[in-house]
């Protein structure tokens, strides 16, 4: 879950006129198998800002650099009983600490409820004080710079069988929008926990008779 925390820790501390946005995609393929991906972006000057090289700002991922931006994306794949035991994101090479403020519990043999609480992640994460003190009198420039780039948790499945959040009209993908402005609020705004619950596959009856 590391890579969860740091996307959200790197967007509620990109206190610069530089942007930053990130997304995070987990896919239930089916009962068996369990797909993800995460993708962060931000502006080349916030990346130097940093101080950091591109590896080790992207463990276990493939990261670009260019004169105008650094990204990042790591996938994985995994078992679904894996994901339910260890509580953990299947991404390759990342570290897999286990965090109680995201979890997946299975409601039935054919269904998952997948619960983030941004707000309790955030919490975790300790604002430098000389980052708050650098917002003074720059909050809406840093607003203006910030709008239209956002943080994006998605969860897909067979079917949506119920979200806190955004429903496809297709209902197979369920997602969370946050504004990256809105993590300069305080607290940041990043609203009620995503719950979301997943019909996993088709379900059949008798082998033959689905529906």
């Amino acid at each position: 879950m590391r890579l969860l925390r740091t996307m959200l820790a790197l967007l509620c501390l990109s206190f610069t006129t530089a942007c930053i946005e990130g997304e995070i995609e987990l896919s239930f393929v089916d009962d068996v198998t369990v797909e993800s991906s995460a993708t962060y972006t931000m502006a080349r000057q916030l990346f130097d800002m940093t101080g950091s090289n591109a590896a080790k700002a992207c463990p276990g991922g493939e990261h670009t650099l260019s004169s105008e931006s650094f990204t990042c994306r790591g996938t994985g794949k995994g078992r679904l009983e894996a994901l339910l035991n260890e509580q953990t994101l299947p991404f390759e090479h990342a570290e897999r600490a286990r965090t109680e403020h995201v979890t997946f519990q299975r409601t039935s043999d054919n269904s998952v409820k997948v619960t983030v609480d941004f707000a309790a992640i955030l919490r975790e994460q300790k604002v430098p004080e000389d980052a708050t003190a650098s917002l003074a009198g720059a909050e809406d420039l840093l607003r203006a710079a910030l709008a239209g780039h956002d943080f994006v948790f998605k969860i897909k499945a067979y079917k949506i069988l119920s979200t806190t959040g955004e429903l496809s009209d297709d209902e197979t993908e369920a997602k969370r929008v946050i504004p990256v402005a809105n993590l300069l609020d305080s607290p940041p705004n990043v609203g009620k926990p995503f719950v979301t619950e997943v019909q996993l596959k088709k379900p059949c009856r008798f082998r033959f008779f689905c529906k």
